[in-house]
């Protein structure tokens, strides 16, 4: 039972990190503004969303994964 809780604890954890490292990648990438203007200017028409959230999320940021986690758990603000 032990053995199964933990496996449960170490996935759902996993799962979360990942989150997390896509979330700071989306983060950071508004920040630097890595998207162009035109696409900010048209976040109202949700096709555009869509487009800006693809055009963020398909950016690298950083160096990788593990730097990305590290940032977000250390991060004050």
């Amino acid at each position: 039972m032990k053995l199964i809780l933990l496996a449960i604890s170490i996935s759902l954890n996993v799962w979360l990190a990942a989150t997390v490292v896509r979330l700071e990648n989306i983060r950071y990438g508004v920040f630097l503004g890595m998207c162009s203007e035109q696409e900010v200017a048209a976040l109202s028409n949700p096709t555009e969303r869509l487009h800006y959230m693809d055009c963020l999320e398909q950016n690298r940021t950083r160096t990788g994964p593990l730097y990305h986690l590290a940032y977000a758990l250390n991060s004050r603000s």
